[in-house]
């Protein structure tokens, strides 16, 4: 049975019982006043009948009492009667207020949470009850509702925060350094040589092929076309001579040459590749070396990569590329957090272990109680006047018939027993009343 129930039981049992009893003493105050009608007069009577009489006064005038803080009595709008519901307004105010201040008082609300150490009382509970299914159940719908709040489309703030913060975070000795290490790492794995292998291989391919001949003879023609118009007193001896060639001679003279060239390249290319230590090799490792040094010391590099970088930040395509990333990240994490999605159980269970491992330190207990004590006096402090104006709306937004019936099931208990009090106490008083009555006549 449900306290609210028991309350109404009570409160029913107590008013029959006030009932009976002002019945009762109606019955004896009419019968004894038919039995002296009818002559039998007897000392005792008359202390029965002041009794009665008084006990019936006393009943009436609470009931009347009681009955009149809800509803006019007997429907008749007396003067002062159905005071409760006149007054819901004042009577709102005032409880609103008496909660407020004395329940939701926020120095006795935080000691009470303190005295009741809720950090050990929430580490049990978590203990006993915090299962991965539970915490299954419940992650799915947490983090959907956290990336409904998520744009789909990269906000313009983020655009340029991340341009703001790339700025500052990438210095010229930073981009330098991480560059000069980047060629570590390439030249441990050796990816300097492999690069210098694959052009050597391309370049190969392109000697030896079948067209190669007619593919250098254009680029041959433009060199002797530009050899006669030079000065040949600042001309080189290859330069100088074929400005003196003309006709079959350069073409001659071509072949010759581009065979030549072909055939020392594919020799050359093919060595580079067979052999590490090649002079090819030996000078790309050197330059390397130098371009390392020069990341990691040279201030000039770092200055020009700062500038150059920063630059393309503020570009289109750096932009872009923002976008980009904060589109398919957003993608990732929506497909990552459906119901079915192979990350929620992992999810699930290291948030499980995480909760359970922080509340369980007693420390952490301590202080989640003093934090949770704090946040709890700062709310009640800073929001006590929105509570207050809440809980009158509420109250006044109560029926007439509903606020009698929460008033009459909260002390209707205690109300009914004012009429049983004044029932017996009138009955008393009459008595001893009667009593000096008759001791001073």
């Amino acid at each position: 049975m449900s306290r609210s129930i028991r309350a109404i039981h009570k409160a029913h049992t107590a008013r029959r019982w006030a009932l009976i009893l002002l019945l009762v003493n109606l019955t004896v105050f009419i019968s004894v006043l038919l039995a002296q009608s009818n002559g039998y007069h007897h000392p005792a009577l008359a202390y029965i009948k002041a009794f009665a009489e008084a006990a019936c006064i006393g009943g009436l005038a609470d009931w009347f009492a009681v009955v009149a803080l809800f509803r006019h009595p007997l429907g008749i709008p007396l003067p002062h009667t159905a005071i409760l519901p006149a007054k819901q307004a004042q009577l709102a105010q005032g409880v609103a207020k008496f909660i407020t201040t004395h329940f939701l008082e926020p120095s006795v609300i935080s000691e009470q949470l303190l005295r009741l150490d809720v950090g050990r009382h929430l580490n049990v509970y978590a203990q006993q009850h915090l299962t991965q299914a539970v915490v299954v159940q419940y992650v799915p719908n947490i983090l959907q509702t956290l990336m409904r709040r998520v744009p789909i489309e990269a906000p313009t703030q983020l655009v340029v925060w991340s341009r703001s913060a790339m700025t500052a975070y990438l210095s010229g000795a930073r981009l330098g350094r991480s560059t000069a290490r980047l060629i570590d790492v390439a030249r441990e794995q050796g990816l300097d040589r492999r690069l210098v292998n694959a052009m050597a291989q391309s370049l190969h391919e392109f000697v030896t092929a079948e067209d190669a001949k007619e593919r250098m003879r254009p680029w041959l023609s433009e060199l002797a076309v530009a050899a006669q118009k030079l000065d040949t007193s600042d001309a080189s001896w290859w330069d100088k001579m074929k400005s003196q060639l003309t006709g079959q001679a350069i073409e001659w003279a071509d072949d010759l040459i581009i065979d030549k060239s072909l055939a020392w390249l594919a020799d050359l290319t093919v060595n580079v590749q067979q052999d590490e230590q090649h002079p090819v090799h030996l000078w790309v490792g050197e330059h390397v070396q130098g371009w390392r040094e020069k990341l990691y010391n040279d201030e000039v590099w770092h200055d020009w990569l700062a500038a150059h970088v920063h630059d393309w930040l503020h570009t289109t395509t750096a932009e872009a590329m923002v976008k980009a990333v904060w589109s398919k990240s957003r993608s990732w994490l929506d497909e990552a957090v459906a119901v079915d999605s192979a990350y929620i159980e992992p999810v699930a269970e290291k948030i499980r272990q995480v909760v359970l491992t922080y509340i369980a330190d007693s420390e952490q207990q301590s202080r989640l109680t003093e934090q949770l004590a704090q946040q709890v006096a700062k709310g009640l402090t800073e929001y006590q006047d929105d509570i207050r104006e809440w809980l009158t709306t509420q109250m006044n937004m109560w029926s007439k018939e509903r606020l009698n019936s929460a008033l009459d099931n909260a002390i209707g208990h205690d109300l009914q027993y004012i009429r049983i009090n004044g029932t017996l106490i009138g009955g008393l008083i009459g008595v001893i009343l009667f009593a000096i009555s008759q001791w001073l006549g």
